[in-house]
């Protein structure tokens, strides 16, 4: 088994606030997502709330902070989870709700919510 090269930088970006346990337990949930003919772990077999952090981390040098509510914060690393997971599935809902761990009315909702199209 191989960890892509994106995978690798996103760990280096990744705070770890559980350590080492964290990282051990995505690293043991990203193998087990793996399909029988994958070689090769990259950032669709990740946990969504690693990119649910990364996205928040890498877009908030973006936003001035204390103009950001809490919930617009939360509604920018949901927004962003879902078109990265859409984009890296080729834009199967049906795939992006099986990856990002919700149903797929779920995912319609915070699609409409979010205003993605």
């Amino acid at each position: 088994m191989r960890i892509n090269q994106h995978v690798i930088e996103l760990f280096h970006k990744y705070s770890w606030p559980g350590n080492v346990r964290e990282l051990k337990n995505v690293l043991t949930s990203a193998i087990c997502s793996l399909e029988e003919n994958e070689s090769e772990l990259d950032i669709s077999h990740l946990p969504v709330r690693i990119m649910e952090n990364m996205s928040t981390v890498e877009t908030a040098p973006k936003r001035n902070a204390s103009k950001a509510t809490l919930v617009e914060a939360s509604n920018s690393a949901e927004r962003e989870a879902i078109l990265v997971a859409l984009k890296r599935t080729g834009f199967n809902k049906s795939l992006t709700a099986r990856e990002l761990g919700i149903s797929r009315t779920k995912l319609y909702k915070k699609m409409q919510q979010l205003g993605i199209s």
